[in-house]
């Protein structure tokens, strides 16, 4: 299985840069895994992506460094962007694991600005 580079980064405390695909195009997404990205989101939420459009998508970025994460339009096809193509970055779709989530990073980030202004 190839390296997660979003897990290695995250075990080494470091920051991910990721690039985000709103429009659905497997070769704009090949184009973006290999731009430097360490992942590259694939909006099928509010992006124009449905399910074939994803999996074109995930098997272009499979050739590339960047790790491909899928944000899904809904939990039905949660399962379907994860069994076709492969490992996972995390999830869990409850609303107490997103505040939680959202509080360390916004904890994460004001301790980091404090660092940087002094």
């Amino acid at each position: 299985m190839r390296p997660n580079r979003v897990r290695e980064l995250a075990a080494a405390g470091r920051t991910a840069v990721a690039g985000w695909m709103s429009f659905d195009s497997a070769y704009a997404a090949e184009i973006a895994g290999t731009s430097g990205f360490d992942a590259v989101v694939i909006d099928c939420q509010d992006g124009m992506a449905d399910h074939a459009q994803m999996l074109a998508m995930r098997q272009a970025l499979s050739r590339t460094p960047a790790t491909p994460i899928v944000r899904v339009a809904a939990n039905q096809y949660l399962y379907r962007a994860v069994d076709k193509l492969g490992p996972t970055v995390d999830f869990v779709p409850t609303s107490h694991r997103d505040v939680a989530a959202a509080r360390r990073f916004f904890q994460l980030a004001m301790d980091l600005r404090e660092r940087l202004i002094t």
